[in-house]
């Protein structure tokens, strides 16, 4: 099948779409629930599987610093128990600043981004989580990008030169050019989950940090070909 009525895990509800937000119920029926949340049967995938597609129709709300969304897509044979994870998504984040050209002056870990670590500017008191780094900034010396993401409005790490520290971990660098915020984030924006199950039905679950607006989820048969 391609998109249609049958195929529809989040959608409309009395006929429109519903803001998604920290409070987005589940659902257990075959009927939507008033978030726009509906089980759907398909009685297993084939053996490629099926897709989840994810339209996010919305900006993130200008507020939503450090408002942190994931969907996971669950299967079962019951309605009302057995739920579990057949696929999930990245985290999807808001309001994020990149900082390039850094040097490190005490080694970047793993641990930095995956705990993830306040990064402390010392002389703007930006504060914000870290996502990623650049492996070169394992080593002292090296020099890279840091992607950050703003806990609030005043954390635009707007001095190079400045002195940028994980905090309670072991990341230590000298901030290169002022920080860029990034883009086209997340939303609005397409994404896609492939799963494979032999379970009877399908859902998503959506947990968010707040209000991201309103989205489809949608069920298709179909793989996504570049034209």
């Amino acid at each position: 099948m391609a998109f249609d009525a049958n195929g529809i895990l989040k959608g409309h509800y009395s006929g429109a779409l519903v803001d998604t937000d920290e409070s987005d119920a589940a659902p257990v029926s075959l009927t939507a629930n008033d978030d726009g949340n509906a089980v759907v049967e398909i009685k297993g995938t084939a053996a490629k599987g099926m897709t989840a597609v994810i339209i996010m129709t919305e900006e993130a709300d200008s507020d939503a610093y450090s408002d942190e969304t994931t969907i996971e897509i669950q299967a079962s044979d019951e309605l009302d128990r057995g739920w579990g994870a057949v696929a999930k998504s990245r985290t999807f984040r808001s309001h994020l600043i990149l900082l390039k050209d850094c040097v490190a002056t005490a080694g970047f870990v793993a641990a930095d981004a995956t705990t993830p670590r306040v990064l402390t500017a010392t002389g703007d008191g930006a504060t914000g989580h870290i996502v990623a780094f650049d492996e070169a900034l394992k080593t002292i010396g090296g020099v890279g990008d840091i992607l950050v993401e703003m806990q609030d409005s005043a954390d635009v790490y707007a001095t190079p030169g400045d002195t940028l520290t994980a905090t309670s971990g072991t990341g230590v660098a000298t901030q290169g050019i002022a920080g860029t915020k990034v883009g086209c984030q997340d939303q609005p924006g397409v994404h896609t989950l492939r799963f494979a199950t032999d379970k009877r039905y399908v859902r998503a679950v959506v947990t968010a940090a707040d209000n991201i607006g309103k989205c489809w989820i949608l069920l298709t048969n179909h793989a996504f070909g570049t034209i």
